[in-house]
């Protein structure tokens, strides 16, 4: 089937758009010759999740009341706010990879899911087509929700990772030796010594 092929290609150039996003520049894993900053591979992914939550109760209360904005709400901040995170994060290239991942993946389960109820045109309008179109749709239905599942499961757990510089450990003050100065004080009306401290 030729549109089986096209969401072959598609979801095949979608993956190679999130290979390369999972590809740190050379520059940013490597700090300048003579810096002797250490990197370390820092987690923020419970943010892409936290965002994803958000969706997620979007998408079950535009269910539970069959609201057509909450819904349309509920896609956009699945599919923007992830690369918005990892924006923040100064990544660009994760934050195209993440958008290509939540576009293209559940489109492509979604497809999956429809393609394996076939029905027959003539008979669409009996009530044997439509039970058939109505177990495509919720087929993908479910293949949408799969597909939103995996995708947000790669975004946390492989993308969204930065470097960041380790703070040197925290190193005991050293303790200067304490310097007391004693000088004498002359002077015409007073005699006396004056000590000054240094800690």
């Amino acid at each position: 089937m030729p549109l089986v092929n096209r969401a072959l290609a598609a979801a095949f150039s979608a993956f190679v758009v999130i290979a390369l996003a999972l590809v740190r520049p050379a520059f940013a894993a490597n700090p300048e010759k003579g810096d002797d900053t250490r990197l370390e591979r820092s987690w923020y992914g419970w943010q892409v999740l936290a965002v994803d939550g958000v969706a997620a109760g979007l998408f079950a209360t535009a269910a539970a009341t069959d609201s057509r904005p909450v819904l349309n709400t509920g896609i956009v901040v699945y599919a923007l706010s992830a690369p918005v995170v990892h924006g923040v994060h100064l990544r660009p290239w994760p934050a195209v990879g993440s958008l290509a991942l939540r576009l293209v993946v559940p489109a492509f389960f979604g497809f999956m899911g429809a393609a394996s109820v076939s029905c027959t045109r003539e008979y669409a309008d009996e009530p044997e087509g439509e039970e058939c179109i109505d177990r495509q749709n919720r087929r993908a239905i479910g293949g949408l929700i799969a597909g939103a599942a995996v995708a947000t499961g790669i975004d946390a757990s492989l993308i969204a990772f930065e470097l960041r510089p380790v703070a040197p450990p925290r190193s005991e003050r050293a303790l200067l030796p304490a310097s007391v100065t004693v000088a004498p004080i002359l002077d015409a009306r007073t005699l006396g010594v004056a000590a000054r401290a240094t800690f």
